[in-house]
């Protein structure tokens, strides 16, 4: 399959969504009841906010070629930001099993629908980096194997030949594996994207599990 018909550009628009998912994702963060991992947020948000700015500040200068630079930050960004979301994940399941932190009903239901939203948009960056060899290489005529069999490719006649999964086609993919517990219409090729589909929907059920059960145990108090 060919690439975009403009892979530097495409590139450039595929980078600045991705660090605005980013930037959802740390307001997530941010926007979390004051006992849920106040203590690291601060240091979490400065670290990000700088690669984010990195990101956005080479983007537009960055040709194709160099694009290798950008991909190691994003990959730096990702890492980081999935270190911030597991010490969440962390402090929410053990505030939520514990019953400390005397969280209203409200608040944990919130809590854990943030944590779920933060969940998606994790996974939404790891498979838009990691697919394929990353956004860069997808630009190309020649990429790796991809991680995932899109349904364009099983009809091509029905796409143009230059279409290329966007950063929405994953946010896509990585919502309705948490909605689903289980791939919809794009069921994974390689290993790593089987079992990080896997536990994505492991902590997505995991998680409404007991959120609804702690919920309705303060419910019943």
């Amino acid at each position: 399959m060919d690439g975009p018909t403009d892979p530097a550009g495409w590139l450039r628009r595929e980078r600045n969504y991705g660090a605005l998912i980013a930037v959802v994702l740390l307001v997530l963060h941010m926007s979390l009841p004051g006992g849920v991992g106040s203590a690291w947020r601060t240091p979490a948000a400065i670290v990000v906010i700088a690669l984010i700015v990195a990101l956005l500040a080479l983007n537009p200068f960055l040709s194709l070629g160099r694009a290798i630079l950008l991909r190691r930050l994003s990959l730096v960004l990702i890492v980081a930001l999935s270190l911030s979301n597991l010490v969440t994940l962390i402090t929410v399941v053990i505030t939520l099993a514990s019953g400390t932190g005397a969280l209203s009903p409200t608040e944990v239901l919130r809590t854990g629908l943030t944590v779920w939203v933060m969940n998606i948009a994790l996974f939404t960056l790891w498979y838009w980096e990691l697919d394929a060899g990353g956004p860069a290489l997808r630009a190309h005529t020649s990429y790796r194997m991809p991680a995932f069999y899109w349904p364009q490719l099983q009809a091509p006649g029905l796409v143009d030949r230059t279409w290329q999964p966007h950063l929405g086609d994953y946010l896509a993919l990585a919502a309705f594996t948490s909605l689903a517990f289980a791939p919809s219409d794009t069921p994974p090729l390689r290993v790593w994207a089987k079992l990080a589909m896997a536990l994505q929907a492991g902590i997505s059920f995991g998680l409404a599990a007991l959120v609804v059960a702690r919920a309705i145990n303060i419910l019943g108090t």
